[in-house]
């Protein structure tokens, strides 16, 4: 038996060691909560924002905020962030699709109507400053264990060079014994045949859909059945019919593109439709080519199946599509092509994000548009780790030189790199060599070049969109003069997949989205995309005192001999800049139009100036057209002391040669006039 005191002795000595425990933990809460203060204080002073940067919380009204997957900067100075449905499949079945535009300057933010779902479109910067938005989302992806019933993939041809055709969703196909009937889950338009004037061969257009069987009961596999389309009479059901190489329930149904193409009117602050793409595209890349014309590379077509190279150019004039069959080159989603300062010339870093297989159309090379030829470029580190990293041009883009950051394993890998790769375009034998390394491997990381040719990069996360609470929330400043990677201020927040960073007309950058997988460390619960906006104010912003308010400012032009704020390749312009010390350099910028980590349109250029008279400078405008896509750019004054002008919006030749990226497009006949319309989800 114990004795009654010595229960008392222990019940004392439980209170005692109770007592101790709550001391230390509220020590430590303390401690922790001191801890952060301190921090929370150093960070926000100015000396320390002067060497590091400062992060801040954008405040958006809650009935505001969206899933932002795309950011563009407008020519009037505003932000136009896209989500479309954001990822969120309610939201696409109930049609609702948003866009949210931002002033950055008052802090004004307004919803516009947004008539497709543009989420996971690609987007480029017309000649005249709208911004080109093509393809999106027609439908979500399908997991097996949502099917019920025997489906795939089915391949239209026509036959016919004289007619074209769209075929609606539901149009009804039966295979040739009239056992089994299918029908499509989306509109599916296939042009005419083309006709070889020579030999008088005809070759049947094609494109594809995605089928499901109308036997909610039917599970059967099948393989290479020919189909025919129902419906059709004498040459047309003929000429008009399907080929599917399997149809199963195990097959998942990925998410499927949309033709529609808008573009959007800055200054009318609207969507306005124009002419579909030849082909429905799902995570395609745009490209502003030289002459003001816009290339559309890779994307899932309307049936998921990534598209087996087919190249189309957008012509603004016209406001019309027309494929470049000369052209055809198989690449991965979303792949990070840029215009060299050669005009026939692009070069492809390897980064890509999403969909294609793991080894076709992955090698970084330059893709030669005279003869459609490619030549591969070597040395980039952990080549079988490129997916999902981040690439853009090294500093100034008339130095040639493209940076490769981070990057992970196709799908769903776990792993990832650190690595920061460089390839001198103008070499003799170029070559990507290594220049540092991220602190972690970094998938997803988002890398921004600043006016004054730094890069910034932030964010990312360790492994497959976060998985195991794995963002990063650290961020750097990588010099390409010194090849020096610095740390600076750490973000608030952590992105990963569908993380943009967008740099302001004042020099500060935007941060948004994210959509992380999971929500917690053990990957059991469900992640919620961010909607929080953080800007970034790099060090130039500041000085050890306070803001900076030193910064040159670039007034105006001063030159009459042209409009207001025109500018032509080759030309040298007057402007006026009030600056206290003495300037360093007079840049370019062009605005970012940014997702998925990729704006391969972005670029700064270094121009050429003189001082002519007080606070007069004479800048010079590349003549190069490769160089200089025509549209509107930035003019940013860098005083020696690194501070960084406002930028002061200029249009640069705005006019389009017809005679380049058309010449030689061997178009189909083009009869399909119709433009884009808000897509009916009533049936979704």
């Amino acid at each position: 038996m114990i004795s009654e005191r010595f229960r008392k002795r222990k019940l004392w000595s439980k209170r005692i060691v109770f007592a101790a425990l709550i001391t230390a933990l509220a020590c430590a809460s303390w401690f922790k909560i001191a801890a952060a203060w301190h921090q929370s204080y150093t960070i926000r002073q100015p000396e320390y924002a002067s060497q590091f940067g400062r992060w801040d919380e954008i405040d958006i009204p809650k009935n505001l905020r969206i899933n932002t997957v795309h950011q563009a900067l407008l020519p009037t100075g505003k932000v136009l962030l896209i989500a479309g449905s954001g990822n969120n499949q309610d939201m696409f079945d109930a049609g609702t699709f948003k866009t949210l535009l931002y002033d950055p300057v008052k802090g004004d933010t307004k919803l516009v109507d947004t008539p497709i779902d543009m989420f996971c479109a690609g987007h480029a910067f017309l000649p005249d400053g709208n911004l080109l938005i093509a393809g999106g989302t027609q439908q979500y992806q399908t997991q097996p264990p949502d099917r019920t019933n025997t489906g795939g993939i089915v391949t239209i041809f026509n036959e016919t060079p004289t007619k074209d055709k769209t075929f609606k969703k539901g149009t009804i196909f039966t295979s040739q014994d009239g056992k089994q009937t299918y029908k499509s889950d989306n509109e599916v338009y296939l042009p005419p045949a083309e006709i070889d004037s020579n030999t008088s061969i005809v070759t049947a257009s094609q494109r594809n859909v995605w089928v499901d069987s109308t036997d909610p009961d039917d599970r059967a596999t099948y393989k290479d059945q020919k189909l025919i389309v129902q419906g059709l009479n004498g040459e047309d059901a003929q000429n008009f019919h399907g080929y599917a190489p399997m149809f199963d329930v195990e097959t998942k149904k990925d998410y499927q593109g949309t033709r529609q193409t808008y573009e959007f009117n800055p200054w009318q602050e609207r969507y306005e439709a124009v002419q579909p793409m030849k082909y429905a595209r799902w995570y395609p890349t745009l490209i502003a080519m030289t002459d003001g014309h816009v290339m559309a590379i890779s994307g899932l077509d309307n049936a998921g199946k990534v598209l087996d190279g087919q190249i189309e150019i957008y012509d603004p004039a016209s406001k019309t599509w027309g494929e470049r069959k000369d052209l055809k080159r198989f690449f991965p989603t979303y792949p990070a092509i840029f215009q060299t300062d050669v005009s026939n010339k692009l070069f492809f870093a390897g980064s890509t994000t999403g969909w294609g297989p793991v080894e076709e159309g992955r090698k970084e090379g330059f893709w030669n548009l005279e003869n459609n030829s490619f030549s591969e470029v070597g040395g980039l580190r952990d080549p079988d780790l490129i997916e999902t990293s981040s690439a853009s041009w090294y500093g100034f883009v008339g130095n040639q030189k493209v940076v490769v950051i981070g990057g992970g394993g196709v799908g769903d890998s776990p792993k990832s790199t650190g690595r920061i790769d460089v390839v001198d375009l103008k070499a003799a034998t170029p070559r990507f060599s290594a220049i540092a390394s991220l602190e972690d491997g970094t998938r997803y990381p988002n890398t921004v070049v600043l006016p004054d040719g730094r890069l910034f990069i932030t964010g990312g996360s360790r492994e497959y969109r976060g998985n195991h609470s794995s963002n990063i929330l650290k961020s750097y400043m990588l010099d390409p003069e010194t090849n020096s990677l610095k740390r600076m201020a750490d973000p608030l927040v952590g992105r990963n997949y569908h993380a943009t960073a967008l740099l302001l007309p004042n020099g500060q950058i935007l941060v948004a989205g994210s959509d992380p997988l999971f929500g917690d460390e053990k990957d059991t619960k469900p992640g919620t995309f961010e909607q929080r906006i953080e800007v970034y104010s790099p060090p130039y912003m500041f000085t050890k005192t306070g803001e900076n308010t030193q910064a040159p400012k670039v007034i105006k032009s001063s030159d009459t001999s042209i409009s207001p704020n025109m500018v032509a390749r080759g030309g040298t312009y007057a402007f006026k800049i009030e600056s206290s010390r003495k300037l360093s350099r007079i840049t370019l910028v062009h605005p970012g139009a940014v997702t998925h980590a990729t704006d391969t349109n972005a670029r700064v250029l270094n121009l050429a100036y003189t001082a002519s008279g007080q606070d007069t400078y004479q800048v010079s405008v590349p003549e190069n057209p490769s160089l200089t896509p025509p549209g509107y750019y930035m003019l940013h004054a860098i005083d020696e002391a690194g501070y960084v002008s406002t930028g002061y919006w200029v249009h640069l030749d705005g006019s389009v040669d017809a005679s380049m990226s058309m010449a030689g497009m061997n178009p189909m006949v083009d009869t399909d006039k119709s433009v884009a319309e808000p897509v009916d989800h009533s049936m979704h």
